[in-house]
């Protein structure tokens, strides 16, 4: 019987992927500066879920 190698949970995020998430995290502190914290949370929120989520399709 042959054993596998462990799977790593997260794998690297693409580029095209992080400027997706530069972006949102742009426009989140561009709206918690502007007085719009809640937007600007859901925004980080948002990217940060984007960025985890390229991560986890690209396990190998």
């Amino acid at each position: 019987m042959r054993l596998r190698p462990p799977r790593v949970p997260l794998g690297p995020v693409d580029p095209f992927c992080w400027v997706f998430v530069g972006t949102m995290a742009l426009v989140g502190t561009a709206a918690v500066v502007l007085d719009a914290a809640e937007i600007g949370i859901a925004l980080f929120g948002v990217g940060a879920a984007a960025a985890v989520f390229d991560s986890w399709t690209n396990r190998r």
